[in-house]
């Protein structure tokens, strides 16, 4: 988001900067409520949740360190898209709109740094829509698994090591999938020493082995089938 503003600018723009520290379950923003906040998450991983009409809740978005939140690239008096739960304690670096859209005057590199991130956001999603119609529930779930994994996953000579604080549950909605199908998968992993599974985290022990899983050929379906 930041890259390019020149040095005598990072001054000014982290001067605007609120931080919030968000405890394991904390909300940044909730949907529905005006979206005048922008973050930067710096530490920390959190899952964005939309309610439908209907009620349940479903996780739309995984946000890690790195990544920001809120409401980029949305007009004025448009509202959050989703809720945004820290599922660990989360540091974030806010701007209020108003001071955002003075920086984004001042600095013309902003704007055009959160069009390519939502133009990225926009790719990610289409690539989880081809991953739903194209591919088993393994090769999902390692996908969902990895992408967690690979921002802060510590290294060892066996692969990577990082903790995923997801439910089993969450996992499944993540994947598009049951919750019956995701624990059998976990519990298959769980043997073969790729992963320690809990009750509300999974511990990925092997980050290569599941890369392989996530990387297998798909099969062809038959049509006549």
């Amino acid at each position: 988001m930041f890259q390019g503003i020149p040095p005598e600018g990072c001054s000014e723009v982290a001067g605007r900067a609120g931080n919030v520290v968000a405890r394991r379950r904390g909300l940044l923003f909730r949907q529905g409520e005006p979206a005048h906040l922008f973050g930067y998450l710096y530490s920390g991983r959190f899952k964005l949740l939309q309610t439908g009409t209907a009620g349940p809740e479903a996780i739309v978005r995984l946000a890690v360190s790195g990544q920001v939140l809120g409401g980029l690239g949305l007009s004025p008096g448009e509202a959050h898209g989703a809720t945004a739960v820290a599922l660990e304690t989360s540091h974030v670096l806010t701007w209020e709109r108003r001071d955002l859209e003075k920086l984004f005057s001042r600095y013309p590199v902003l704007p055009i740094n959160a069009l390519r991130i939502q133009a990225r956001r926009l790719a990610e999603r289409e690539e989880r829509y081809r991953e739903l119609a194209t591919e088993r529930v393994p090769q999902r779930l390692a996908r969902t698994l990895l992408r967690l994994v690979r921002p802060t996953g510590r290294r060892f000579e066996d692969g990577v090591s990082a903790d995923v604080p997801l439910s089993r549950a969450e996992l499944a909605e993540l994947t598009g999938t049951t919750l019956f199908t995701v624990s059998r998968v976990l519990s298959e992993w769980a043997e073969q020493g790729i992963l320690k599974s809990r009750r509300e985290r999974v511990v990925v022990e092997d980050a290569r082995l599941l890369a392989a899983i996530a990387q297998a050929p798909t099969p062809t379906r038959n049509p006549t089938a």
